[in-house]
């Protein structure tokens, strides 16, 4: 028999949980003061706990999924036992999760695909809604109020380039010329693969108008590459210029 230290209660030795450090191999609390002295450090440093569980199940990911299959494995009856009675006693909030996500997933496909019309010709209809709706929302970024408005060149674009035979000409020598290959990651169609590739100003279209249809002034670019010329810090424009 042995006092607990705690609670000041004389218990049998089977109440009190091994120590090997102790000289008598066996805690001085007893097994429920230790329990209640876990269970309050427990409820007091709860985020401390989650975050140590969370890092370390990071660190050992590969590691516990191993183990995990291995285990599985060695004791697959057990395991697909376990699952089968943690069913019939959970089954009622299984349910109640299932139906929740199968409303939700039942709502964003009603918005989409109406019952009355499940043509392609709605879903357009639709999504031009959506789009509608977020246009209304950002509006006030539109124009001259967005931090990447260059003043308005786009319609001069419109107006001028696009259109033009010199620059369907000068698009097409371009390419002849660099023999439809994109210059900087040498990509071109064939062998499976579909490139869209685009003719590049060297020197700015809208600040060099006496270069826009120059042979040298042109680069033949596939549309990654190409993209990654108009962001200025980019080092693909540095080079390309």
């Amino acid at each position: 028999m042995k006092q607990c230290s705690k609670c000041k209660k004389i218990k049998d030795y089977s109440e009190f949980y091994k120590e090997k450090n102790r000289k008598n191999g066996i805690r001085s609390l007893c097994k429920d003061c230790c329990k209640e002295r876990i269970k309050k450090y427990q409820n007091e440093n709860k985020e401390k706990i989650t975050a140590n569980h969370k890092r370390w199940h990071q660190q050992n990911k590969e590691k516990q999924n191993a183990k995990a299959r291995q285990w599985y494995q060695v004791n697959k009856e057990k395991a697909n036992r376990d699952h089968r009675e943690w069913y019939k006693k959970n089954r009622i909030t299984v349910l109640e999760k299932n139906k929740i996500y199968r409303q939700k997933k039942r709502e964003t496909r009603l918005f989409l695909y109406p019952k009355k019309n499940k043509s392609k010709k709605h879903l357009v209809g639709r999504l031009r809604e959506l789009a509608l709706q977020n246009i209304r929302k950002y509006s006030f970024k539109s124009g001259e109020k967005h931090p990447n408005w260059k003043g308005g060149i786009s319609k001069l674009r419109d107006k001028h380039s696009f259109a033009d035979i010199r620059y369907k000409n000068w698009r097409k020598a371009i390419f002849e010329r660099d023999d439809y290959t994109c210059q900087h990651c040498q990509a071109r169609n064939g062998n499976g693969k579909e490139i869209y590739l685009e003719a590049h100003h060297i020197k700015e279209w809208i600040d060099y108008p006496e270069l826009r249809f120059e042979l040298f002034n042109g680069l033949t670019l596939c549309n990654v590459c190409h993209n990654k010329t108009k962001n200025p810090n980019k080092w693909i424009k540095k080079k390309v210029r």
